[in-house]
Protein backbone atom coordinates (compact mmCIF):
# COMPACT_ATOMS: atom_id res chain seq x y z
CA UNK A 1 0.00 0.00 0.00
CA UNK A 2 2.78 2.43 0.95
CA UNK A 3 4.68 1.53 -2.20
CA UNK A 4 1.57 2.16 -4.33
CA UNK A 5 0.97 5.46 -2.58
CA UNK A 6 4.59 6.47 -3.17
CA UNK A 7 4.28 5.66 -6.86
CA UNK A 8 1.06 7.67 -7.10
CA UNK A 9 2.71 10.64 -5.36
CA UNK A 10 5.71 10.37 -7.68
CA UNK A 11 3.52 10.28 -10.78
CA UNK A 12 1.41 13.19 -9.59
CA UNK A 13 4.57 15.12 -8.78
CA UNK A 14 5.94 14.49 -12.27
CA UNK A 15 2.67 15.53 -13.89
CA UNK A 16 2.55 18.70 -11.80
CA UNK A 17 6.14 19.55 -12.69
CA UNK A 18 5.38 18.96 -16.37
CA UNK A 19 2.35 21.26 -16.17
CA UNK A 20 4.37 23.97 -14.44
CA UNK A 21 7.15 23.65 -17.03
CA UNK A 22 4.66 23.80 -19.91
CA UNK A 23 3.02 26.87 -18.40
CA UNK A 24 6.40 28.56 -18.03
CA UNK A 25 7.29 27.87 -21.67
CA UNK A 26 3.94 29.28 -22.77
CA UNK A 27 4.58 32.41 -20.70
CA UNK A 28 8.03 32.84 -22.25
CA UNK A 29 6.62 32.36 -25.75
CA UNK A 30 3.88 34.93 -25.12
CA UNK A 31 6.33 37.44 -23.65
CA UNK A 32 8.81 36.91 -26.50
CA UNK A 33 6.07 37.40 -29.10
CA UNK A 34 4.93 40.66 -27.52
CA UNK A 35 8.46 41.99 -27.00
CA UNK A 36 9.66 41.12 -30.50
CA UNK A 37 6.61 42.71 -32.14
CA UNK A 38 7.05 45.91 -30.12
CA UNK A 39 10.75 46.06 -30.91
CA UNK A 40 10.11 45.51 -34.60
CA UNK A 41 7.88 48.56 -34.76
CA UNK A 42 11.04 50.66 -34.56
CA UNK A 43 12.61 48.89 -37.55
CA UNK A 44 12.63 50.77 -40.82
CA UNK A 45 10.76 48.12 -42.73
CA UNK A 46 7.66 48.26 -40.49
CA UNK A 47 7.66 51.88 -39.31
CA UNK A 48 4.93 54.16 -40.63
CA UNK A 49 6.19 57.43 -42.15
CA UNK A 50 2.65 58.80 -41.95
CA UNK A 51 2.85 58.48 -38.16
CA UNK A 52 5.78 60.89 -38.02
CA UNK A 53 8.26 58.13 -37.36
CA UNK A 54 6.74 57.34 -33.97
CA UNK A 55 7.83 54.05 -32.45
CA UNK A 56 6.75 51.96 -29.50
CA UNK A 57 9.47 52.04 -26.88
CA UNK A 58 10.51 48.89 -25.05
CA UNK A 59 12.47 49.18 -21.82
CA UNK A 60 15.97 47.71 -22.45
CA UNK A 61 15.89 46.31 -18.92
CA UNK A 62 12.74 44.35 -19.78
CA UNK A 63 14.45 42.92 -22.84
CA UNK A 64 17.46 41.87 -20.76
CA UNK A 65 15.19 40.33 -18.12
CA UNK A 66 13.35 38.26 -20.74
CA UNK A 67 16.62 37.08 -22.30
CA UNK A 68 17.90 36.13 -18.84
CA UNK A 69 14.67 34.22 -18.14
CA UNK A 70 15.20 32.17 -21.30
CA UNK A 71 18.80 31.44 -20.28
CA UNK A 72 17.71 30.34 -16.81
CA UNK A 73 15.05 28.03 -18.21
CA UNK A 74 17.52 26.40 -20.60
CA UNK A 75 20.06 25.93 -17.80
CA UNK A 76 17.44 24.37 -15.51
CA UNK A 77 16.06 21.99 -18.17
CA UNK A 78 19.07 20.64 -20.09
CA UNK A 79 17.17 17.52 -21.20
CA UNK A 80 14.48 19.54 -23.05
CA UNK A 81 16.66 19.88 -26.11
CA UNK A 82 13.97 20.59 -28.73
CA UNK A 83 12.27 23.17 -26.51
CA UNK A 84 15.57 24.79 -25.65
CA UNK A 85 16.56 25.13 -29.29
CA UNK A 86 13.22 26.74 -30.09
CA UNK A 87 13.77 29.17 -27.20
CA UNK A 88 17.26 29.96 -28.49
CA UNK A 89 15.72 31.02 -31.80
CA UNK A 90 13.22 33.21 -29.94
CA UNK A 91 16.03 34.72 -27.89
CA UNK A 92 17.98 35.44 -31.08
CA UNK A 93 15.00 37.22 -32.64
CA UNK A 94 14.52 39.35 -29.52
CA UNK A 95 18.19 40.33 -29.50
CA UNK A 96 18.19 41.07 -33.22
CA UNK A 97 15.12 43.30 -32.93
CA UNK A 98 16.82 45.06 -30.01
CA UNK A 99 19.91 45.69 -32.11
CA UNK A 100 22.14 43.29 -30.20
CA UNK A 101 23.56 41.53 -33.25
CA UNK A 102 26.44 39.67 -31.62
CA UNK A 103 24.07 38.19 -29.06
CA UNK A 104 21.64 37.20 -31.81
CA UNK A 105 24.38 35.43 -33.77
CA UNK A 106 25.56 33.63 -30.64
CA UNK A 107 22.03 32.46 -29.82
CA UNK A 108 21.49 31.10 -33.33
CA UNK A 109 24.89 29.39 -33.17
CA UNK A 110 23.92 27.73 -29.88
CA UNK A 111 21.11 25.74 -31.55
CA UNK A 112 22.20 22.14 -31.09
CA UNK A 113 19.72 19.92 -32.93
CA UNK A 114 17.16 19.87 -35.70
CA UNK A 115 14.49 22.53 -35.32
CA UNK A 116 10.95 21.16 -35.40
CA UNK A 117 8.90 23.79 -37.25
CA UNK A 118 9.07 25.82 -40.44
CA UNK A 119 9.34 29.14 -38.66
CA UNK A 120 12.40 28.24 -36.62
CA UNK A 121 14.12 26.43 -39.48
CA UNK A 122 13.62 29.37 -41.85
CA UNK A 123 14.84 31.92 -39.30
CA UNK A 124 17.92 29.86 -38.45
CA UNK A 125 18.73 29.22 -42.10
CA UNK A 126 18.45 32.88 -43.09
CA UNK A 127 19.63 34.53 -39.87
CA UNK A 128 22.80 36.02 -41.33
CA UNK A 129 20.75 37.72 -44.05
CA UNK A 130 18.18 38.91 -41.48
CA UNK A 131 20.89 40.36 -39.23
CA UNK A 132 22.59 41.99 -42.22
CA UNK A 133 19.30 43.59 -43.25
CA UNK A 134 18.57 44.80 -39.72
CA UNK A 135 21.88 46.68 -39.84
CA UNK A 136 21.37 48.01 -43.38
CA UNK A 137 17.72 49.05 -42.92
CA UNK A 138 18.62 51.91 -40.57
CA UNK A 139 21.22 53.45 -42.91
CA UNK A 140 20.11 56.75 -44.46
CA UNK A 141 23.33 57.65 -46.26
CA UNK A 142 23.30 56.09 -49.74
CA UNK A 143 27.10 56.09 -49.78
CA UNK A 144 27.11 53.86 -46.69
CA UNK A 145 24.90 51.20 -48.27
CA UNK A 146 26.38 47.87 -49.38
CA UNK A 147 26.77 47.16 -53.08
CA UNK A 148 24.09 45.84 -55.38
CA UNK A 149 25.62 42.34 -55.25
CA UNK A 150 25.06 42.17 -51.50
CA UNK A 151 21.44 43.25 -51.89
CA UNK A 152 20.80 40.73 -54.64
CA UNK A 153 22.37 37.97 -52.51
CA UNK A 154 20.05 38.93 -49.65
CA UNK A 155 17.01 38.99 -51.92
CA UNK A 156 17.91 35.57 -53.31
CA UNK A 157 18.52 34.10 -49.83
CA UNK A 158 15.12 35.19 -48.54
CA UNK A 159 13.40 34.08 -51.74
CA UNK A 160 14.93 30.63 -51.28
CA UNK A 161 13.96 30.48 -47.61
CA UNK A 162 10.37 31.44 -48.45
CA UNK A 163 10.15 28.94 -51.31
CA UNK A 164 11.11 26.09 -48.98
CA UNK A 165 8.28 26.84 -46.54
CA UNK A 166 5.10 24.84 -46.26
CA UNK A 167 2.21 26.87 -47.79
CA UNK A 168 0.41 26.75 -44.43
CA UNK A 169 3.30 28.52 -42.62
CA UNK A 170 1.71 31.88 -43.26
CA UNK A 171 3.23 34.02 -40.51
CA UNK A 172 6.87 33.34 -41.40
CA UNK A 173 6.04 33.66 -45.12
CA UNK A 174 4.69 37.15 -44.46
CA UNK A 175 7.73 38.08 -42.39
CA UNK A 176 10.34 36.99 -44.94
CA UNK A 177 8.42 38.30 -47.96
CA UNK A 178 7.89 41.67 -46.32
CA UNK A 179 11.58 42.09 -45.52
CA UNK A 180 12.45 41.10 -49.09
CA UNK A 181 10.09 43.74 -50.48
CA UNK A 182 11.59 46.45 -48.26
CA UNK A 183 15.07 45.27 -49.22
CA UNK A 184 14.26 45.85 -52.90
CA UNK A 185 13.07 49.38 -52.13
CA UNK A 186 16.25 50.12 -50.21
CA UNK A 187 18.32 49.03 -53.19
CA UNK A 188 16.32 50.97 -55.79
CA UNK A 189 15.94 54.32 -54.02
CA UNK A 190 19.56 55.58 -54.38
CA UNK A 191 19.42 54.71 -58.08
CA UNK A 192 16.28 56.77 -58.56
CA UNK A 193 17.58 59.71 -56.56
CA UNK A 194 21.17 59.93 -57.79
CA UNK A 195 21.28 58.38 -61.27
CA UNK A 196 19.51 58.83 -64.55
CA UNK A 197 20.76 55.90 -66.58
CA UNK A 198 18.23 54.45 -68.99
CA UNK A 199 20.16 51.18 -69.04
CA UNK A 200 19.04 50.58 -65.45
CA UNK A 201 15.33 50.75 -66.27
CA UNK A 202 14.75 46.98 -66.79
CA UNK A 203 16.72 46.16 -63.63
CA UNK A 204 14.74 48.63 -61.52
CA UNK A 205 11.45 47.38 -62.93
CA UNK A 206 12.23 43.77 -62.05
CA UNK A 207 13.64 44.59 -58.62
CA UNK A 208 10.44 46.42 -57.77
CA UNK A 209 8.01 43.95 -59.30
CA UNK A 210 9.11 40.50 -58.17
CA UNK A 211 9.31 40.99 -54.36
CA UNK A 212 6.03 42.93 -54.30
CA UNK A 213 4.32 40.24 -56.38
CA UNK A 214 5.52 37.49 -54.05
CA UNK A 215 4.42 39.46 -51.00
CA UNK A 216 0.91 40.31 -52.22
CA UNK A 217 0.38 36.76 -53.46
CA UNK A 218 0.30 35.57 -49.83
CA UNK A 219 -2.91 37.48 -49.17
CA UNK A 220 -6.25 35.90 -49.90
CA UNK A 221 -8.48 37.46 -52.56
CA UNK A 222 -10.68 38.99 -49.86
CA UNK A 223 -7.68 40.48 -48.06
CA UNK A 224 -6.28 41.85 -51.31
CA UNK A 225 -9.60 43.58 -51.96
CA UNK A 226 -9.32 45.32 -48.58
CA UNK A 227 -5.73 46.54 -49.01
CA UNK A 228 -6.50 49.82 -50.79
CA UNK A 229 -9.02 50.72 -48.08
CA UNK A 230 -6.66 49.84 -45.26
CA UNK A 231 -3.82 51.67 -46.96
CA UNK A 232 -5.57 55.03 -47.00
CA UNK A 233 -7.59 54.59 -43.79
CA UNK A 234 -10.34 56.73 -45.29
CA UNK A 235 -13.43 54.62 -45.91
CA UNK A 236 -13.16 51.41 -43.94
CA UNK A 237 -15.19 48.38 -44.96
CA UNK A 238 -15.84 47.36 -41.37
CA UNK A 239 -17.85 44.28 -42.31
CA UNK A 240 -15.16 43.04 -44.67
CA UNK A 241 -12.38 43.62 -42.15
CA UNK A 242 -14.39 41.97 -39.39
CA UNK A 243 -14.30 38.69 -41.27
CA UNK A 244 -10.51 38.58 -41.22
CA UNK A 245 -8.50 37.00 -38.36
CA UNK A 246 -6.70 39.43 -36.05
CA UNK A 247 -3.26 38.16 -37.05
CA UNK A 248 -4.04 38.70 -40.71
CA UNK A 249 -5.23 42.22 -39.94
CA UNK A 250 -1.84 42.95 -38.37
CA UNK A 251 -0.09 41.90 -41.56
CA UNK A 252 -2.54 43.93 -43.64
CA UNK A 253 -1.60 47.06 -41.75
CA UNK A 254 2.04 46.23 -42.40
CA UNK A 255 1.09 45.88 -46.07
CA UNK A 256 -0.62 49.29 -45.99
CA UNK A 257 2.69 50.86 -45.01
CA UNK A 258 4.67 48.87 -47.54
CA UNK A 259 2.30 49.54 -50.45
CA UNK A 260 2.18 53.24 -49.61
CA UNK A 261 5.97 53.36 -49.91
CA UNK A 262 5.89 51.41 -53.17
CA UNK A 263 3.38 53.96 -54.50
CA UNK A 264 5.75 56.79 -53.57
CA UNK A 265 8.66 55.05 -55.27
CA UNK A 266 6.52 54.32 -58.35
CA UNK A 267 5.71 58.03 -58.67
CA UNK A 268 9.38 58.95 -58.27
CA UNK A 269 10.40 56.30 -60.80
CA UNK A 270 7.91 57.67 -63.32
CA UNK A 271 9.44 61.14 -62.90
CA UNK A 272 13.06 60.00 -63.23
CA UNK A 273 12.45 57.38 -65.92
CA UNK A 274 9.34 58.32 -67.95
CA UNK A 275 9.62 55.05 -69.90
CA UNK A 276 9.67 52.91 -66.77
CA UNK A 277 6.54 50.75 -66.74
CA UNK A 278 7.06 47.82 -64.35
CA UNK A 279 4.79 44.87 -64.97
CA UNK A 280 3.12 45.36 -61.63
CA UNK A 281 1.36 42.28 -60.22
CA UNK A 282 -2.39 42.31 -60.76
CA UNK A 283 -3.11 42.81 -57.07
CA UNK A 284 -0.78 45.81 -56.87
CA UNK A 285 -2.30 47.81 -59.73
CA UNK A 286 -5.27 49.24 -57.79
CA UNK A 287 -2.85 50.27 -55.02
CA UNK A 288 -0.28 52.15 -57.10
CA UNK A 289 -0.43 55.35 -59.22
Amino acid sequence: MRRTLAVVVLVLGSLLAACVTRAEVEEIVQASNETTILLQQSERFVSDPAAGGEVLAVDPAAVSALVARIDVFIAQHPDMKATNDALRVRKAMILMAAGRMNGARASFAAVEGELLNDRDRALAASHETLIWWREVAVLDDADALPGREDFEAGLAALEGATRDLDPTSIDIRFYLAEIRAWMALKLVMPVLVDLEDDALVPTIAELLRAPLADYLAIFSAEEAAQLAIVRDLETVDAEGLRRLPLERLRWMFHARILVREYARVARLAAEVFPDLEPDWPERARPLLP
